[in-house]
């Protein structure tokens, strides 16, 4: 089934802004500890490269790096971003409207988990072709299957709220094939029992 990426950010944007536990999460002022992913992304990812966030949604990421571009195909999720300047709306599956070798590093944190398995694929080499030589690929992902998320996921399922783009549980294990299908290195960052980052290098 092809997802229309766009309408369901928009159904999930209307869903968190009924809910005030959501909304607040969604609320960038809310934000005042850096999360252990946050913390290892700002002392692996220099301050003053280029930088590129797919899916920044409402700029929790993009406030750690002021020269950070944020793209989201969701034009309501961009409404919660305060950096105005800096975010346009885009949608990666697509292609992107970046020269090719733009950036030095590319973001893209659980957005992947969100992908049918095709657009995973097309998401990985957008973000190859615009980075620079010996850039690097920053993705979040699951160290293992996270079973509190599961039983959410069933239970969402059962009372008829789940979208599709929340029904996915990428792991490493899931990912890794993906990137040694495609032939990509990469490395592995552990930030806690279910949480990792995944840097991965530019193809030569």
């Amino acid at each position: 089934m092809t997802i229309d990426y766009k309408k369901a950010w928009k159904e999930t944007e209307f869903d968190i802004s009924k809910n005030k536990e959501w909304d607040k999460f969604y609320t960038l002022s809310t934000h005042n500890k850096l999360t252990p992913q946050e913390v290892t992304l700002k002392n692996i990812i220099g301050k003053n490269q280029k930088i590129l966030d797919v899916g920044c949604s409402y700029g929790r990421l993009m406030r750690l790096f002021p020269k950070a571009i944020g793209i989201d195909v969701s034009e309501e999720m961009l409404k919660r971003n305060p950096f105005k300047k800096r975010i346009q709306v885009m949608d990666v599956t697509k292609g992107l409207r970046f020269k090719d070798n733009s950036f030095d590093a590319i973001i893209c944190s659980y957005v992947l988990n969100h992908m049918e398995h095709e657009d995973i694929i097309k998401t990985l080499l957008e973000c190859n072709r615009l980075l620079k030589e010996n850039g690097h690929i920053f993705i979040s992902a699951r160290n293992r299957i996270d079973w509190i998320w599961q039983m959410k996921l069933i239970y969402w399922k059962l009372i008829g709220t789940l979208s599709l783009v929340h029904s996915r549980n990428l792991t490493i294990r899931k990912l890794g094939k993906y990137l040694n299908k495609l032939k990509f290195d990469f490395v592995v960052f552990h930030i806690d029992k279910t949480e990792i980052i995944i840097e991965i290098q530019k193809l030569k």
